[in-house]
């Protein structure tokens, strides 16, 4: 799904190159994806099911930050945590 939002957004999803692995989440139910997004390619944290939520971590966290938050909140939104440019 999260490729077809972005498409329709008329975002790049061009395959960005090999997906390094994620390491394995403690929160039951996160999946990590790696999205290409105008020519960069970058992680997202996924879980849930609902309307989606963006979190943005601030300087200098990665979406790690919001893991104990996730795992609240997947129950009522598809929540999306990316890593921003230059972080995790």
């Amino acid at each position: 799904m999260l490729t077809i939002v972005e498409e329709e957004r008329g975002l790049d999803t061009a395959d960005p190159g090999p997906t390094p692995e994620a390491p394995p989440s403690p929160v039951p139910g996160i999946e990590h994806l790696q999205v290409g997004v105008r020519g960069i390619r970058m992680h997202v944290a996924r879980a849930g099911d609902g309307p989606p939520l963006v979190l943005l971590h601030g300087w200098p966290e990665f979406w790690a930050t919001w893991e104990p938050l996730m795992a609240r909140l997947t129950d009522r939104f598809d929540v999306l945590a990316p890593d921003l440019r230059g972080f995790g």
